[in-house]
């Protein structure tokens, strides 16, 4: 919930750098992703991993941004495999 708030008030003051969204949304993302609710986490996966973030910003994120792509994945093959 407190990431869920951090982030409408990141998004109210816009113009953003994009790493605390990134931040904010991995954690959600990762949150809705052990509660089971994979399509709620997909979103919040695939919004942070489509941010144009700088070379500087982008390496202070690599690790979450790499298990963002990991989740993802999980996500995607697992619904592949429930059709």
């Amino acid at each position: 919930k407190n990431f869920s708030l951090i982030r409408e008030g990141l998004l109210r003051k816009g113009n953003q750098n994009y790493y605390n969204l990134t931040i904010c949304g991995y954690c959600l993302g990762l949150a809705h992703y052990w509660k089971g609710e994979h399509e709620t986490a997909l979103k919040y996966l695939n919004e942070i991993l489509s941010y144009e973030l700088s070379s500087g910003l982008k390496k202070r994120a690599s690790k979450k941004l790499k298990a963002a792509k990991k989740y993802k994945k999980q996500i995607l093959e697992k619904q592949k495999a429930a059709k």
